[in-house]
């Protein structure tokens, strides 16, 4: 293609693109709902919807039969504004369709991409998550994937870890989301990348030490150390650890890292009969140590769709 070509290709995709941008948030615009909480317009009826379906769902006893339990609640939500909804995921899906399809370089798509992402409430990331997961929402999959759409996702607040953190405080609750963050961000870095291979973190003065490691790109291992002498009274992303035993702790580890890796992937990129996991936890006089690894049985490397910035 010519440098001519090139300019006139994307001078009609710029136009084209945010001309749906705009489209996209229009949709919002003129919409305005009545709840039992008053009056709601534009984005902050997902926030109020979002709140709604976590206050309602009633935890389970296996994440299997949350997950289906929160899909039920997603599509109650789906059907009670079927007419803003079909329009919210057509439109988003045609524009990160209109990326994928164009004739720009992959790296001005990878950009497009983060210009739509950058668009996202934290409530439209929940609404969309639980969405690929129906029917209707099946083919958005691979642009979910592709385009790291759910990166900025808080999994810990997710509909399936409720046990955790209903009985939190906000503080409590947002601290342990942004670690579990970052641990999204470390394995991407240990498992994607590979540019080191162990992360080692203290808090609450030394009352938590967390150590993510990985010798090869088809295994990690997370360990938790808690000192039992050990504390602070100052505030740390870790204080909502404080709320659980440590058998709790050990399966909230374990279902976060099975969400990362398999769940919001939506089983494309690590086969689940190709897994093997293994969680323990010990404790030796003043220190109990949690032990969460993974490893592919078959030695293929596991991956995270979290690939682009």
């Amino acid at each position: 293609m010519t440098d001519s070509r090139k300019v006139f290709v994307k001078q009609q995709f710029d136009n084209t693109f945010f001309e749906l941008i705009k489209l996209f948030n229009q949709i919002f615009t003129d919409i305005k709902v009545e709840t039992d909480d008053g009056i709601k317009v534009q984005k902050e009826l997902f926030d109020f919807e979002m709140k709604s379906m976590q206050e309602e769902f009633v935890p389970k006893r296996t994440f299997a039969q949350n997950r289906n339990l929160a899909i039920e609640l997603y599509q109650k939500f789906y059907v009670k504004y079927l007419k803003l909804t079909s329009v919210y995921f057509k439109t988003l899906y045609r524009i990160y369709n209109l990326i994928d399809k164009s004739d720009i370089s992959d790296k001005d798509k990878i950009e497009y991409a983060k210009i739509l992402r950058a668009q996202l409430t934290d409530s439209e990331l929940f609404m969309i998550r639980y969405n690929a997961m129906t029917e209707n929402g099946r083919a958005s999959i691979e642009y979910i994937n592709k385009y790291n759409i759910l990166k900025h996702l808080s999994n810990f607040e997710l509909l399936e870890f409720k046990d955790w953190w209903k009985d939190l405080d906000s503080n409590e609750k947002n601290g342990l989301g942004y670690l579990f963050m970052e641990l999204k961000e470390v394995l991407t870095l240990l498992i994607d990348e590979t540019k080191f291979d162990q992360l080692h973190r203290k808090f609450k003065n030394g009352r938590y030490d967390l150590t993510i490691k990985s010798e090869q790109p088809s295994e990690f291992e997370i360990i938790l150390t808690i000192d039992s002498t050990k504390n602070s009274k100052k505030s740390a992303i870790s204080d909502g650890f404080d709320k659980f035993t440590h058998k709790q702790i050990e399966c909230l580890i374990e279902g976060i890292v099975k969400e990362l890796i398999i769940v919001s992937n939506f089983n494309k990129y690590n086969y689940r009969k190709e897994l093997h996991f293994d969680s323990d936890t010990n404790t030796i006089n003043n220190q109990t140590i949690i032990k969460v690894s993974v490893k592919n049985k078959m030695n293929k490397p596991l991956k995270i769709s979290y690939k682009f910035d």
